[in-house]
């Protein structure tokens, strides 16, 4: 059974002393060295995890043992980060994802050998946020009209725009936050909308209770949405329901218990709300 060191370079220095770290589960221990003193190389701090991997010669399993070790090292580490911020009030300190933690340097390391070298090397590639292509004229003649109207841009159009970059900087429970954001505000202005033109001529008290906090966010996006727009989102393909159900929760787990998030967490809830806008624009 190796045992195999995975290793990551920060791209900043932490003010922490090198040596081991308990991170409060066996077996891994956080191993952080501070490098400073090299010259052509600004300072920083390299952490390390080492775990006993298990005997196998097929390279797509040991790819597999690689990457699931690599997470292990990028979860800790991220959790290491918000212990630092926290404590140092330190704002630039931010989570990494897989793509700015890359790359991930694995070795065998052995009692019985003097230096181990490298043995693989593994790398995320970067996703920036993507920005969609218009001519200067169009964005110009757009930027004009709605600066005209004295209005806003639409809140949950900025709140997209803020998921994606903070996913892009690691700053993986404001994106989920923010995508929510993004889900309650296209959704409940589109869902009370429907509302009020299917029962124009009904009771307000009763248009108001559908539309109101008391009547909770999945029964709106359920039976009511389609009692009032013809569209049932738990019967939506890709299992969109589950996956909005799983994102919610985290959002709740957020802000109710002060849970953290992960890299995949952000990424479901930044496609949940891609969708749920799709969706609602097309009712």
């Amino acid at each position: 059974m190796p045992r195999v060191q995975a290793t990551i370079s920060l791209p900043y220095l932490l003010k922490l002393e090198s040596g081991l770290y308990s991170a409060g589960q066996p077996g891994r221990d956080l191993e952080i060295t501070g490098l400073n003193f090299l010259r052509d190389v600004r300072p920083h701090t390299m952490i390390s995890i080492t775990t006993d991997q298990p005997d196998t010669e097929r390279r797509g399993e040991q790819s597999k043992l690689n990457a699931r070790q690599a997470d292990q090292l990028l979860s800790l580490t991220n959790r290491l980060l918000r212990c630092y911020r926290a404590i140092t009030r330190d704002s630039t300190i931010t989570e990494l994802s897989r793509a700015r933690a890359s790359p991930f340097q694995l070795q065998i390391v052995s009692e019985w050998v003097s230096a181990a070298a490298w043995e693989s090397e593994l790398t995320y590639p970067a996703d920036p946020p993507k920005i969609l292509a218009k001519r200067t004229q169009t964005i110009t003649n757009q930027v004009r009209t709605l600066l005209a109207t004295g209005s806003e841009p639409e809140v949950a159009v900025l709140f997209l725009l803020d998921a994606e970059r903070a996913v892009h900087e690691g700053r993986f429970r404001e994106a989920v936050l923010f995508c929510w954001s993004t889900i309650d505000s296209r959704f409940n202005r589109k869902y009370d909308e429907l509302v009020d033109a299917k029962l124009v001529d009904e009771w307000a008290d009763a248009r108001d209770f559908f539309k109101g906090v008391d009547f909770g966010l999945r029964k709106k996006m359920s039976a009511a949405l389609y009692l009032v727009g013809g569209r049932l989102l738990s019967r939506e393909p890709g299992d969109l329901w589950q996956r909005l159900s799983n994102s919610y929760n985290k959002r709740n787990g957020i802000i109710h218990r002060g849970e953290s998030a992960d890299e995949d967490d952000a990424h479901l809830a930044l496609d949940i709300a891609r969708k749920v806008v799709e969706l609602m624009g097309a009712l």
